[in-house]
């Protein structure tokens, strides 16, 4: 599909356990010139995507930086009472 379009094209190979590897390798042997994204779940495939939508669209990107903001707080949070436990 990178062949035919100049938009980002994002492969989301789905794992089974029958093929997955034979998938993920269809999507990773590319011709040389053609550029694509290989993500292998279906979540960082829909994160990365509206990281595409926010270069140009304020709306996307300021929820995606409010997501960030609240992961960054959660996590220092469970870093301080992590470090309150073990003294």
């Amino acid at each position: 599909m990178s062949g035919n379009t100049a938009y980002p094209v994002i492969n989301c190979p789905p794992l089974t356990p029958d093929w997955g590897a034979q998938d993920v390798w269809s999507s990773l042997r590319m011709p040389s010139g053609l550029g694509c994204s290989t993500i292998l779940s279906p979540e960082a495939a829909a994160q990365f995507a509206a990281q595409i939508f926010g270069l140009t669209d304020h709306l996307v990107w300021c929820k995606l930086r409010a997501s960030m903001l609240n992961t960054w707080v959660s996590l220092k949070l469970a870093d301080k009472k992590l470090q309150a436990c073990s003294l």
